[in-house]
């Protein structure tokens, strides 16, 4: 159910059609095996896979910067960012670019431009994410936690702990001797995403359950420490103003 799931989760995004769902893959240690489907699909596909600089995505990018990465994701389908970091990731932003709609962005002189959302974002970790303030997640976020192994001294498979002797020349046997084969692959994924709408295993939805919590948790505890209610009519704050500050 997993493989199926990763594999429908790729071969849907490669279609173009966006799906409102912000993908987290996460393992706790490396030699994982976290990007490598990311890195094929790379290869095969390249010009509809874009990788992302994690900065990117987190909170405190400049507008130019912000704009030239809208820019360079027009026309992608897979955009994967590699390794996020502890830094807190900028809600907004995630927020519009899995929302499905047209995203503004200045292009230069005043010109303005559209990003048609036509992407799915992948965001590979060795942590949870940070997302603090982010309550409103919860249709978007999908957690698959990656639990095997393939140290590069393991010497034979030890399938009770999942962790695996590894192949080292296995993503360029892929591509030089199964290169067709995995274009097949990911394109009868595609097809079997919508014509059997394959739901998320349990472990990866209880995983995601728990992030989402996680993110309520932090909200809950910065309304706390953080809003006093009165009775005083300009103490009022707006919804928008809260985002704000809470972003």
């Amino acid at each position: 159910k997993h493989k199926e799931y990763v594999l429908s989760a790729l071969g849907q995004a490669l279609s173009g059609r966006s799906m409102k769902h912000l993908y987290y893959i996460v393992g706790l240690t490396g030699d994982n095996g976290k990007s490598t489907l990311l890195e094929l699909c790379g290869e095969k596909f390249d010009i509809y896979v874009n990788r992302v600089d994690a900065g990117d995505i987190e909170t405190g990018m400049s507008k130019s910067d912000r704009n030239k990465c809208l820019a360079e994701l027009k026309g992608t389908r897979i955009a994967w960012v590699e390794e996020i970091s502890k830094k807190k990731l900028d809600n907004r932003f995630l927020k519009e670019i899995s929302g499905g709609k047209k995203v503004p962005y200045k292009v230069m002189y005043g010109t303005q431009d559209e990003l048609i959302i036509t992407f799915k974002l992948f965001m590979i970790g060795q942590q949870t994410p940070d997302l603090a303030g982010d309550a409103g997640s919860e249709n978007r976020n999908r957690l698959i936690a990656f639990s095997s192994r393939f140290p590069k001294k393991q010497k034979e498979d030890d399938f009770k702990n999942k962790i695996f002797k590894q192949d080292i020349r296995f993503q360029d046997r892929i591509l030089k001797e199964y290169g067709d084969e995995f274009v097949q692959i990911m394109l009868d994924y595609a097809s079997k995403y919508y014509d059997e709408l394959c739901e998320i295993p349990i472990e990866f939805q209880d995983k995601t359950d728990k992030l989402n919590e996680m993110s309520k948790d932090k909200v809950d505890t910065w309304f706390i420490e953080n809003i006093t209610k009165t009775l005083n009519e300009k103490d009022k704050l707006s919804a928008q103003e809260i985002n704000q500050t809470l972003i």
